[in-house]
């Protein structure tokens, strides 16, 4: 493989997903296929290949020609959305944590601004987003406050960020409570209701479902209460959450 590293421009690999651009002819693609297939004899590559355009995960990219103002090669890309995609995103009034809508807004707008290689993209694709947010009955003050913190200019920062290390130290040992407390669970909490991380933590979840059907029969209302009780961002662990002392 080492006659091939002086084609190479660029090579990137997500899992089995590999985009390379090269300076090579189209039958030298092909021998550059067979080489990386022949690495093993469990590995089957497949390969699409073109002179200016390529796909890699969710981003179109084409290398382009520019000739003003400065004569240079350019390369462009921007989300991809597949035809019928309706952006049928999480509503406005479900009920979450205060400050999950704001949070899915944000998330939004800097995987769009960090995913686009010019300032117009970002800006065709912020409108997109503030209408489809709009559908779903987010408050127009909520998108022009994520907006105006969002702009063009925060697209270095943002990518610097995401090129970091993204495990962090999570006290108490990683699962992730998103809390709006309900009615219900004030009371729960005045009984003593607790939720034990180390229960949670070691509780097999073999025979979770049925354990529970068992003990608090179809009606789960008692755990989950009509308008939500915990929201977890780790999977939670049932059993775990019924134990008693």
């Amino acid at each position: 493989m080492h006659k091939w590293r002086e084609y190479i421009l660029r090579y990137v690999r997500y899992v089995d997903d590999i985009n390379t651009f090269m300076a090579i002819t189209t039958l030298q693609a092909q021998e550059f296929k067979n080489d990386l297939t022949a690495q093993s004899e469990f590995i089957n590559f497949t390969m699409d290949y073109c002179a200016n355009k390529s796909n890699f995960m969710d981003l179109p990219i084409t290398v382009m020609q520019e000739v003003w103002p400065v004569a240079r090669t350019r390369i462009d890309y921007r989300i991809y959305r597949k035809p019928g995609n309706t952006l049928a995103y999480l509503c406005a009034d479900s009920y979450h944590a205060s400050h999950t809508p704001y949070g899915i807004i944000t998330g939004e707008l800097i995987r769009y601004l960090t995913k686009s290689s010019r300032r117009e993209y970002y800006i065709q694709d912020a409108q997109m987003l503030y209408h489809a947010f709009r559908n779903r009955g987010y408050k127009h003050k909520m998108l022009i406050h994520g907006l105006s913190h969002l702009d063009w200019s925060k697209r270095e920062f943002y990518r610097a960020k995401g090129l970091q290390p993204k495990i962090r130290h999570i006290p108490g040992g990683g699962a992730v409570f998103s809390t709006q407390i309900d009615p219900v669970m004030h009371v729960a909490i005045r009984e003593g209701f607790k939720l034990n991380l180390n229960w949670i933590r070691t509780t097999s979840t073999i025979t979770t479902d049925q354990e529970i059907q068992e003990g608090l029969g179809h009606n789960l209302t008692s755990i989950f209460p009509t308008h939500g009780m915990v929201a977890l961002k780790a999977a939670p662990k049932l059993k775990g959450l019924v134990k008693r002392k």
